[in-house]
């Protein structure tokens, strides 16, 4: 059929100018006199040539022919070659490598018959992706799956990338489903699942295994290992850990605790070895196969503690790198620590927190207590008053009908001993937390009253709270109170002071005992009072919103706010100007991940350029790697990526000034020894489920693989794509010379005749 595409779209611009060539002709036409019927028919028939050709190629016809032609197709097969694909857990206990292999051979026949336009391209996965050869149905395997990893993510990218471009009839994997990988190789595989989708490419899997593995339940494995950072010398270290045992129920398992101790002179030494401290042992029922140990150490020496729990292997365990697990704990000399007990999660606690714990020579507990579940409340409080383990108390907003009478009189008790205590603003703290009425009631610094208090679940009275913004000034009396100096001489301390974000709102105090000078006022609204109680000092402070300094660009002066606050009240001066610390985020690590690390010097800006830092990492193998630090929020950063070697790992800075050296410090981290494919070697069906149905393919048992290819075949023979075919009839050579013919024979005609 022919169709017309006339020029600019537009019929109506064709008529105009055909139009126009009709009357132009018709004007310029021979005269009659001179020229008979016949001639003029003649001429006019020759003009009408020129015209039909002209319109013919305005009109631009064209015809459009269709064919359908076959589309060649790829199909992309991977099959997972990881060390987790030899766990015994197929039926006749066959490995599930052993059931890969026998489906692609029963397979073999179905691959050969596939029509010859679909082209077999064949991988195999583990932590890499490799393309293999097909040759006759059979795809070249290796012998034995050795791969450490499983980068399901990464090989279906690769196949979307590698494909790009082909009619890809689809892609089969044949895996256990569970992604094991370490970065860079752990590409998630819904992010590759939406790559295939994209491409129109089902994915069809094949699960192979148990989502609970045989293999682990014959195993003993440390499943956590938790204890303090930080520890004091000669205080008690409490470390817990749970140990699952599978498969060995009503069998006595020892348990042991091991301690290697580096003092803080020592030189680096990583292959220090580990001296027995404690032992226990836990049997496991058919109901109860998660048991919790516990173990207390007292260390005797400052520096690095290296502690690991580890659990005896048992007959025939077939995985033993999951049966030990260590950390580090730093051993202090001095310091202090210091508990914060908050009742309502808030933003003050958590920048508060922050301060404090950037201080290296203290130590912050957080305590979080719910008045309304009396199970939050630590059965060790006593304890905890008595044992001398805390220096200072923050007591932030809990009511205090989270305590008992004999719990606040023994947090009186330990005041009156020495024990620190600032009590800050909040709706439930002071007169509104119903303190007037309990022993801490005389260690407040000012006057309470019965009718201040705050109902639980009642509304907010705004009659006890200030509801404006307030600057905090340091009193004549706080000026002379070391905490609240914030700068060098008086005239600065009071320019900072006047520079700080003001305060949203605070509690309203009461009178102030005789003995608690106001500290803090803006104007005549006292908002720091404080007194001595016995060898205590305590503190009360309104405001509950010193996070505004840190948001508004004061974080180091909120930092020097808090540290003195807690020096002041625990009476000590710790950490001489000039003492250079290190410390990383974490203390044990994975293989692959990266370690970050902070250094700087006490009392000195890092930025001031005149201190040079230079930072090294030990090896477990002993080599040294130079690290490169830069500068960050008065601090020294810097990073260690992509830790593979299992072990020990020190990080050594040192400051310089020049050629002299200030001082350094070190720390210490260890990565952990992983069989990342056996450790938990349970299939996840669930996520090749979840990747085939996001893809509109499918998941099937191994069995029906060969089904699955002959399905693909009957598809691929309906895989045809339409071609179209267009002749064009208006731009042909000989067109323009039939105009110019007919043009020609009108010239001649007219001059032959006499005409022109």
């Amino acid at each position: 059929m022919i169709e017309f595409s006339p020029i600019a779209d537009s019929y109506f611009l064709v008529a105009m100018i055909v139009g126009a060539l009709v009357v132009l002709l018709a004007l310029i036409g021979p005269d009659r006199e001179r020229a008979g019927p016949g001639r003029r028919i003649a001429l006019a028939a020759l003009r009408v040539g020129v015209i039909a050709a002209v319109l013919w190629m305005m009109l631009r016809p064209q015809r459009t022919i269709v064919r359908m032609e076959e589309q060649p197709a790829t199909l992309a097969i991977l099959a997972d070659v990881s060390r987790s694909m030899t766990v015994e857990d197929e039926t006749g206990e066959r490995t599930r490598w052993d059931m890969l292999v026998e489906q692609l051979r029963a397979a073999e026949p179905a691959l050969r018959d596939l029509p010859k336009r679909v082209e077999v391209h064949a991988y195999t996965f583990d932590g890499d992706v490799r393309k293999v050869s097909v040759k006759d149905g059979r795809i070249q395997l290796p012998l034995i799956p050795e791969g450490e990893q499983t980068a399901i993510g990464k090989a279906l990218m690769r196949v979307a990338r590698d494909e790009a471009g082909q009619r890809l009839l689809g892609v089969i994997m044949l895996s256990d489903g569970a992604q094991r990988a370490y970065p860079p190789n752990d590409t998630p595989p819904q992010s590759a699942a939406v790559a295939l989708r994209h491409g129109a490419a089902p994915l069809y899997t094949i699960p192979f295994g148990q989502s609970r593995a045989r293999a682990a339940t014959r195993d003993v494995a440390i499943e956590s290992l938790l204890a303090s950072e930080s520890v004091f010398v000669n205080n008690q270290l409490p470390v817990s850990a749970e140990i699952r045992v599978d498969g060995y129920d009503g069998r006595p398992v020892k348990v042991r605790l091991l301690a290697e101790i580096q003092a803080a002179d020592a030189p680096v030494d990583n292959g220090s070895k580990m001296q027995v401290i404690d032992e226990t042992t836990v049997i496991a029922t058919p109901t109860r196969r998660m048991l919790p140990v516990r173990f207390n150490l007292t260390p005797d020496t400052v520096g690095e503690l290296k502690l690991t729990v580890e659990v005896e292997a048992q007959q025939n365990e077939l995985v033993t790198t999951n049966n030990s697990q260590s950390t580090f704990v730093r051993v202090l000399g001095g310091g202090l620590r210091v508990l914060y007990v908050e009742g309502t999660p808030r933003v003050e606690s958590r920048f508060i927190r922050k301060s404090i714990a950037a201080s290296p020579d203290i130590h912050v507990d957080f305590l979080r207590i719910d008045p309304r579940n009396r199970n939050t409340f630590p059965p060790d409080w006593n304890t905890r008053l008595t044992s001398g383990e805390y220096e200072a108390i923050i007591l932030g907003d809990v009511d205090s009908s989270a305590f008992s009478k004999e719990q606040l009189q023994a947090l009186a008790d330990a005041i009156d001993r020495g024990l620190g205590l600032i009590m800050i603003g909040g709706m439930h703290t002071f007169g509104p937390g119903g303190y007037n009425d309990t022993p801490l009631a005389p260690v407040i610094p000012f006057e309470m009253n019965s009718l201040e208090r705050q109902q639980l679940d009642g509304k907010i009275r705004e009659d006890v709270h200030i509801q404006k913004m307030l600057r905090p000034l340091p009193t004549e009396n706080g000026l002379r109170v070391p905490s609240l100096n914030l700068g060098p001489d008086r005239d600065e301390t009071l320019k900072i002071w006047r520079s700080l974000p003001p305060l949203e709102g605070a509690n309203k105090f009461g009178r102030n005992r005789p003995s608690a000078p106001v500290l803090l006022a803006d104007g005549d609204i006292p908002l720091m009072v404080g007194q001595n109680w016995g060898g205590g000092r305590v503190l009360a402070f309104a405001g509950d919103t010193t996070w505004r300094w840190w948001l508004h660009g004061f974080e180091k002066t909120h930092k020097r706010f808090w540290r003195q606050t807690i020096l002041f009240l625990a009476k000590k001066k710790l950490a001489e100007k000039g003492e250079v610390w290190v410390k990383t985020a974490r203390r044990r690590y994975s293989p692959g991940e990266t370690v970050e690390l902070l250094a700087g010097m006490t009392g000195t800006t890092v930025g001031d350029g005149s201190t040079r830092f230079e930072a090294q990492v030990i090896l477990p193998d002993g080599t040294k790697r130079p690290l490169s630090m830069i500068e960050r929020d008065d601090t020294m950063t810097a990073a260690i990526r992509g830790v593979t070697m299992p072990g020990d790992y020190t990080v050594v800075v040192t400051a310089r000034q020049g050629q002299t050296v200030l001082g350094d410090a070190r720390a210490r981290f260890l990565v952990r020894s992983e069989d990342l494919e056996l450790d938990n070697a349970s299939a996840d069906i669930g996520l090749l489920e979840s990747l085939a149905t996001a893809t509109d393919g499918r998941s099937l048992p191994p069995e029906d693989l060969p089904g699955l290819l002959n399905e693909l075949a009957e598809k691929a023979e309906t895989l045809k794509i339409p071609h179209q075919h267009r002749i064009d009839y208006y731009d042909k050579g000989w067109l323009l010379m039939l105009i110019v013919l007919l043009l020609s024979v009108e010239w001649y005609l007219r001059k032959s005749w006499g005409l022109v």
